[in-house]
């Protein structure tokens, strides 16, 4: 991936980047209706035995694919997952998908596979803080309410890439 003064240490791959904030702003009040709750955890197994297939064959065709390295476009926070999941012992992968890093990855624990972006979390969370702690404008908004200080900045609803 090639360096970006906007990302720092933590080169990110903007469109797909783009692509998935996206899908998480509309998803995360549903996430918060429907897998904030029991039933969630049915629902989730349920979705991914139904994308098992998709999934597999995109293995098959090497359209995603699995390094069990870091690379030099690893982020320095995957780097302590990384450097935390060999002092334990873990088999950790990176998924890639087209041979481009994303920040998922997968780990194996016990008896399967648990894959995650960005960070690893639960498949099941109750109806908590973790649903809206990633959208970026919400944290202001909350923070600001709370008197505390926050950086100016905007929010971006359209990909357009940098130049």
């Amino acid at each position: 991936m090639s360096k970006c003064v906007y990302c720092g240490n933590n080169p990110t791959p903007h469109f797909l980047n783009w692509f998935n904030e996206t899908i998480t702003v509309f998803m995360t009040p549903m996430n918060q209706v429907i897998f904030g709750k029991k039933i969630g955890k049915g629902i989730f197994k349920l979705l991914s035995w139904l994308f098992s297939p998709l999934i597999r064959l995109m293995e098959k065709t090497h359209i995603i694919t699995y390094s069990p390295e870091m690379s030099a476009d690893t982020s320095s926070r995957a780097e302590v997952l990384w450097l935390e999941a060999k002092r334990r012992g873990l088999k950790m992968e990176c998924v890639k998908i087209c041979g481009r890093e994303n920040d998922s990855y997968r780990v194996w624990v016990g008896d399967r596979f648990i894959y995650f972006s960005g960070l690893p979390r639960p498949e099941y969370m109750p109806n908590t803080g973790e649903w809206w702690i990633d959208d970026k404008a919400l944290v202001k908004e909350k923070l600001l309410k709370a008197g505390i200080p926050v950086p100016a900045g905007k929010a971006f609803s359209r990909y357009r890439p940098l130049k």
